[in-house]
């Protein structure tokens, strides 16, 4: 910090007095300045629901996420379910709880409480159903992260499965 340009000083200064643990300024695409307080890893945990939706991109939003999840077939209200549904958490799936991360074929398999499109429910579910969806198309996701994002992790979060959790 005390060999930062002066005209980072205080932006360096305001963020280790407020928690910051690192800043990075950037100017026209270049890093001008890192500052990290504390370097160690540290558990993303539901910033791991950032990446799905990037990942997603290859994936048509308004696909029935039953042609790739074809256990929901069977069941209407599942069978209506879009991959935009799975991303904006109003698939009407049981949310779940970020304390009791289910396996991605655990997360399938969890009941629908609400219909499709209507209602937001806050949880990791519908995102391990996604996470389920681009297993079963690409493989690893996590490996789909580093290839197509450049995307990597000391460690993440994992579900007792071995799948990466949201």
């Amino acid at each position: 910090c005390l060999a930062a340009p002066a005209r980072f000083r205080n932006a360096s200064a305001y963020n280790r007095a407020h928690g910051g643990l690192a800043l990075l300024i950037m100017e026209k695409g270049q890093i001008v300045y890192e500052d990290y307080l504390d370097e160690n890893p540290h558990d993303l945990a539901s910033g791991t629901k950032s990446f799905w939706g990037p990942l997603s991109i290859q994936l048509k939003l308004d696909e029935p996420a039953c042609q790739t999840l074809t256990e929901w077939r069977k069941d209407p209200r599942k069978a209506s379910i879009r991959i935009s549904h799975l991303l904006n958490l109003t698939s009407g799936l049981d949310p779940g709880s970020p304390s009791g991360l289910l396996d991605y074929r655990e997360a399938i398999a969890v009941e629908s409480i609400a219909p499709p499109g209507q209602t937001f429910l806050y949880g990791p579910n519908s995102f391990q159903c996604l996470g389920e969806v681009l297993r079963r198309k690409w493989g690893d996701p996590l490996k789909l992260l580093q290839k197509t994002l450049d995307v990597r992790a000391a460690s993440w979060k994992r579900t007792p499965d071995g799948n990466p959790g949201v």
